[in-house]
C-alpha cells in the first residue's frame, strides 16, 4: 500500500495504457463503494474510514467523457492514427441498457447470457431496504440504473444440452422444438435455477438448483421447458423487486444468447405480462458503447437519436397471453414457496454439510 501510486480498476488500467491518463467514470467508480452515488464524487467519509487518499484514486468524470488521446506507440501497434480520442462509455451493463432502449422511466431490460441481469432506468438513486438490488450510475450522465443479477441462467441451458442432448446440427433448434411440445408449467415440473447459489432475489450462497415434482411421466421436453420457465420466473421476481423501487415498468427489452429462442422470449412476455422486445443484434454492450461515443463526438444530438440510427432495424415484439400469464402468476408463487420451504426447513444447510 505504501508503494502504491494509483488504485485502479482493470478498465482504468487499460485507459492508462492507451492514453497515459489516470481516469475513471461514474458508472465504474460506483462499483468501488468509494463513490457517493448521489453526488457522483469520491465519498469523503469512505475515504476517511478506509485511509485511502483521493490522490491514490483516478480522476472522476461522467460516462461518455474523453479520457485522453491514443498514444503514438499504441496507435502504431494497432495500425491507426495517434491522437484518436479514447472515450469512457461506461460499464458493460450500463452500455447494454443504452442499446436496449432503456432511456426513460418505465424502460427495463433482461439480459440473459451465462447469468442474467434485470435492469431499469431511474431518475434518482433507489435502494432496496434488504439490499437485494444494486443502484449504479447510468451510462447516461446524471441518471441511474437499478439492477438485480442472477448467477446462472443460460449456463444451465447449456449444461443440460451438453449432458442430455447428443451432439449434432441445430441442437438448440431441437431443444426449442421439444420445449414447445411441453405445455405451460412443464407438466408439473419446476426448476430452481440456483445451481451455484442464489443471487437476487434471495441472496443465499447455500441455495441449490433442483428439478421438483419429477415423475415417471416426465419427458426430456418437460425438463427443457422447465429450464426456460425457471429462469424466467427468477427474472420475473427480480423485475418485481425493481418495479417496487422505480415505479411501473411498461416494456422489457431482452438480449443475450438465450433470446435467440423465440419460445423463451414468449415465455418471458407471458410471465412478465409485459411487451417484450428483442433487437436484431445481441451485442448490446458494444452497441451501447458506440452510442455513447457517437453522442460524445457530436454525431448524434442525444442518446435517443443514437439509438434510432444505430438500432434502426425493426425488432421482434412479443405480447403476453392473458391465460398463460395467469398460470405463470400461480407458478411464481409456487416457486417462492418451494424455495422458502427448502431454506426455512434447513434443507440447504443440511446438504452443504460434509459427509
Amino acid at each position: 500500500f505504501e508503494q502504491t501510486h494509483k488504485m485502479l480498476g482493470v478498465q482504468d488500467y487499460v485507459i492508462y495504457l492507451l492514453t497515459n491518463e489516470f481516469v475513471t467514470d461514474w458508472s465504474q467508480a460506483c462499483r468501488t463503494m468509494l463513490m457517493n452515488i448521489s453526488e457522483f464524487k469520491w465519498d469523503e467519509d469512505m475515504l476517511k474510514h478506509t485511509g485511502i487518499s483521493v490522490d491514490l484514486l483516478p480522476k472522476l468524470v461522467p460516462p461518455g467523457s474523453v479520457a485522453g488521446t491514443l498514444k503514438k506507440e499504441i496507435a502504431e501497434l494497432a495500425g491507426i492514427s495517434a491522437g484518436i480520442p479514447a472515450i469512457l462509455a461506461g460499464g458493460d451493463q450500463q452500455c447494454a441498457a443504452l442499446a436496449l432502449n432503456v432511456l426513460k422511466a418505465g424502460d427495463a431490460e433482461a439480459n440473459t447470457g451465462t447469468g442474467s441481469f434485470a435492469i431499469a432506468y431511474s431518475e434518482k438513486p433507489q435502494f432496496d431496504k434488504e439490499c437485494r438490488t444494486l443502484c449504479s450510475a447510468s451510462a447516461i450522465p446524471g441518471k441511474w440504473i437499478v439492477e438485480a443479477g442472477i448467477f446462472n441462467s443460460g449456463a444451465i441451458h447449456r449444461w443440460f444440452r451438453e449432458q442430455f442432448y447428443p451432439d449434432g446440427e441445430n441442437v438448440y433448434e431441437v431443444m426449442n422444438e421439444e420445449a414447445a411440445q411441453s405445455p405451460v408449467g412443464s407438466n408439473g415440473l419446476m426448476m430452481l435455477s440456483h445451481f451455484e447459489g442464489s443471487a437476487a432475489p434471495y441472496w443465499n450462497p447455500l441455495a441449490k438448483g433442483m428439478f421438483f415434482n419429477v415423475s415417471l411421466a416426465s419427458k426430456r421436453s418437460d425438463f427443457t421447458r422447465a429450464i426456460l420457465e425457471g429462469i424466467t420466473l427468477e427474472i420475473k421476481s427480480n423485475l418485481s423487486l425493481i418495479e417496487n423501487l422505480v415505479g411501473n415498468i411498461s416494456m422489457v427489452s431482452v438480449a443475450g444468447g438465450l433470446t435467440s429462442l423465440g419460445l423463451f422470449n414468449q415465455i418471458q412476455s407471458d410471465a412478465f405480462n409485459r411487451k417484450v422486445i428483442r433487437y436484431d443484434n445481441n451485442e448490446a454492450s458494444s452497441l451501447g458503447a458506440l452510442m455513447s461515443a457517437g453522442v460524445t463526438m457530436g454525431f448524434y444530438a442525444n442518446y435517443e437519436e443514437a439509438f434510432q440510427k444505430i438500432s434502426a432495424a425493426d425488432p421482434l415484439v412479443y405480447y403476453p397471453d392473458a391465460i398463460n400469464n395467469e398460470k405463470y402468476e400461480k407458478l411464481s408463487v409456487r416457486k417462492n414457496e418451494l424455495y422458502q420451504s427448502l431454506n426455512q426447513g434447513g434443507v440447504y444447510k443440511l446438504f452443504n454439510e460434509t459427509l
